[in-house]
């Protein structure tokens, strides 16, 4: 039988931080919070399962050599699960509430990204939708000229668009992927990048946390949050970003 880790409270956690992601109401769709009580399950250190707060939607791993390892301590000092780059991954069936078809949507992570820019795989943190690429949208990193970059994907249903963030990704950081109706922009630590022009078409097959349809191409480093929300206005989006900010250490 797994072991269900009861962590510090997420409602003091978020006081700690000044703002709690629950306080978005119905913009908020989802939220994965490795700190939240309950909502991760362990065999020995290996994470069998990790639910979410609002919908209680379990991403599971049965094998235990693709299974991320938990760690108290591993991004910014605080809670996280390790993903190896190899295998690793968490899913379900379905996306549940997360925005689908056309509709709008952000995904927000808190995640240290952990691949030299000598691997120039694209490794993908979070991804939802149908079972390819021009059906899916989610998170990713890349490699452009040498450096690693936080990339976001939106398919329209016949092919792949991306948007990039401006900076490197190396170590903890704040990702932000705006999924508009007619375009994508993606942020690193609240700096965003130029808008891709696109028109959604997100199937409803799949949910991956470390990975991505069909292709895998698994994730290397910590995760600690997965949030989906709909379009946040300035003052959420700023609220979000310090919240995660100083989650990660990166204040």
């Amino acid at each position: 039988m797994g072991l269900s880790l009861g962590l510090r409270s997420g409602l003091d956690s978020d006081r700690t931080w000044g703002f709690n992601p629950l306080s978005l109401g119905e913009a908020l769709h989802d939220l994965w919070d490795v700190e939240r009580p309950g909502t991760v399950s362990l065999s020995s250190s290996t994470v069998t399962e990790w639910r979410s707060v609002k919908q209680g939607l379990a991403a599971v791993q049965a094998v235990g050599a693709s299974r991320p390892i938990w760690s108290a301590d591993g991004l910014g000092g605080r809670a996280c699960l390790m993903f190896d780059g190899a295998d690793d991954e968490l899913s379900f069936g379905g996306v549940g509430p997360l925005p689908a078809g056309a509709a709008p949507g952000e995904i927000w992570m808190l995640a240290s990204q952990q691949a030299g820019a000598e691997d120039t795989a694209s490794r993908y943190a979070f991804a939802y939708g149908g079972t390819t690429y021009a059906t899916s949208r989610g998170a990713r990193r890349v490699v452009v000229t040498g450096v690693n970059r936080v990339s976001g994907l939106v398919g329209d249903g016949t092919s792949n668009i991306f948007a990039f963030a401006p900076d490197g990704h190396v170590g903890p950081g704040v990702i932000r992927i705006e999924i508009g109706s007619s375009q994508v922009f993606a942020s690193l630590n609240g700096v965003r990048g130029p808008g891709a022009a696109v028109l959604p078409a997100t199937g409803t097959a799949v949910t991956r946390i470390g990975a991505a349809t069909p292709g895998n191409l698994f994730f290397q480093g910590a995760i600690a949050v997965v949030a989906v929300t709909a379009p946040l206005d300035e003052t959420q989006a700023g609220r979000m970003t310090a919240w995660l900010k100083q989650r990660g250490g990166l204040n």
